[in-house]
């Protein structure tokens, strides 16, 4: 191995060096703790021959879901703008709900939104930005209420969210017309 082979950047990627925002839901970014990137799959084609099968890549990539995990404010704002845009898209009593999902924003954004994680370098400077396109909520998780004192001061819920793709960015980097 030569020297040339070494990484130029030895610190490692703090895990709470962070900040989450999705634009459709300003209650959580603040409330954020936790957020899993969504994984990304490029399958193989596999060509038979007669002597061994050819590998070659699919023609699209699979994006997987974003989740992240927040606390609950006690007006449950936050666990509402999740629960309301959800009930808006699966309309399930009338269409006079998904009606009000685009009617309260502007364009298409009552349905989907973008959403944004900064990542912060170990002197907690922006360092990278992966941008999410296109989100939408398809899963809020339950949560428990309890008396007893040996759970966490607070209560945290769990939303995984369908996206169109994602790119991630130095964050000072100029922007790209794939990044338009």
């Amino acid at each position: 191995m030569s020297l040339n082979q070494l990484p130029t950047n030895r610190n490692f990627l703090n895990p709470s060096g962070y900040m989450f925002a999705i634009n459709r839901l300003p209650g959580t970014t603040l409330m954020c703790q936790r957020v899993k990137m969504p994984d990304l799959t490029l399958k193989a084609i596999h060509t038979p021959n007669p002597f061994n099968k050819l590998n070659y890549s699919a023609s699209s990539a699979d994006y997987g879901t974003l989740k992240i995990t927040f606390k609950v404010d006690e007006d449950m704002a936050n666990y509402l703008e999740i629960m309301n845009w959800m009930t808006g898209l699966g309309f399930p009593n009338d269409f006079k709900q998904y009606k009000d999902l685009k009617d309260n924003v502007t364009g298409n954004a009552g349905i989907r939104s973008d959403a944004s994680l900064v990542i912060y370098d170990s002197s907690k400077n922006a360092n990278m930005e992966a941008v999410f396109r296109d989100c939408f909520p398809e899963e809020l998780s339950d949560f428990e209420m309890y008396s007893t004192s040996t759970e966490a001061p607070w209560i945290m819920a769990t939303a995984a969210f369908s996206i169109r793709d994602f790119s991630v960015r130095k964050f000072n980097a100029p922007i790209t017309a794939e990044d338009a």
